[in-house]
């Protein structure tokens, strides 16, 4: 199993965090973005199609369809509409944005992914006169949001690269610390007993270290202590030894018969056979 140090642990977590948080953000974005784009556009067609059918009224009711022409034209000037459709009552093309649609029978309207179709019946109190119909295009509303949403990933990727290099150098400051505070413990362990972390700070690593220099100060105390000790029992021991053989020695030369037969008592009166 792939083991991966503290800083890049560290880096990974904070990394996914930003990660999450940015495609959170950036969804969020992108979506009040389009609808937003979307219900401003939704207006304009419809104050377009009013205004066009308005126009369209007057046509169907004077006949007078090279008047309505010149406001075709110009409303297909506009990149957001495609093509435009006057049918009177018998569904044949009066008016066209495409001269070549004049007088033949209305198309099928097909909707497709980027194209759709908005229509208006136009009736008066005698009955139906005829139906308007426009075709939008969201070409250019698809554009925009496909560079927002290319814009938006790019800026997102140099964050990430950014939080990335960030997150393992704040990784790499925060394990070096702790780094030495596990060298000196090594070393100690290792019979250095000099060995202290030395961290200057008040923070959680700065204190572990002086932690550590305070119980490795205490060891040595109790090492010294244990050694005076040792000392002075050894020196005990040296001195009970030399008292020892001194009163051997002395108690020897004492004792008569020392080195020849054995000692006898006389007693008084007693006289030697």
């Amino acid at each position: 199993m792939l083991r991966l140090s503290l800083k890049y642990r560290i880096a990974v977590v904070i990394l996914s965090l930003e990660v999450v948080v940015m495609v959170l953000a950036l969804g969020t974005t992108l979506k009040k973005y389009t609808e937003s784009n979307q219900e401003q556009w939704a207006v304009t067609e419809r104050m377009q199609l009013n205004l066009l059918s308005d126009l369209s009224r007057i046509a169907l009711l004077t006949a007078e369809y090279d008047e309505l022409q010149p406001y075709i034209e110009q409303a297909v000037a506009d990149p957001h509409i495609v093509r435009v459709l006057l049918v009177d009552h018998l569904d044949r093309v009066v008016v066209s944005s495409e001269v070549t649609d004049i007088g033949t029978n209305r198309p099928v309207l097909v909707d497709s992914a980027e194209r759709f179709w908005r229509t208006q019946e136009i009736s008066n109190a005698s009955g139906r006169m005829g139906m308007l119909a426009i075709n939008f295009s969201h070409s250019e509303l698809l554009a925009a949001n496909r560079g927002a949403m290319d814009l938006g990933i790019t800026i997102a990727a140099f964050g990430i690269i950014f939080i990335s290099v960030v997150s393992v150098m704040i990784g790499h400051l925060l394990t070096r610390r702790l780094s030495i505070v596990t060298q000196s413990a090594q070393r100690f362990a290792a019979g250095d007993l000099a060995a202290k972390a030395n961290l200057p700070g008040s923070d959680e690593v700065a204190q572990l270290g002086q932690a550590f220099d305070a119980m490795a100060a205490n060891i040595n105390k109790h090492i010294e202590n244990l050694q005076a000790t040792e000392a002075q029992l050894r020196q005990s021991r040296d001195d009970l030894e030399r008292r020892v053989v001194a009163y051997c020695g002395t108690g020897a030369r004492a004792r008569p018969g020392a080195g020849g037969e054995p000692h006898q008592k006389h007693f008084p009166g007693q006289h030697e056979s």
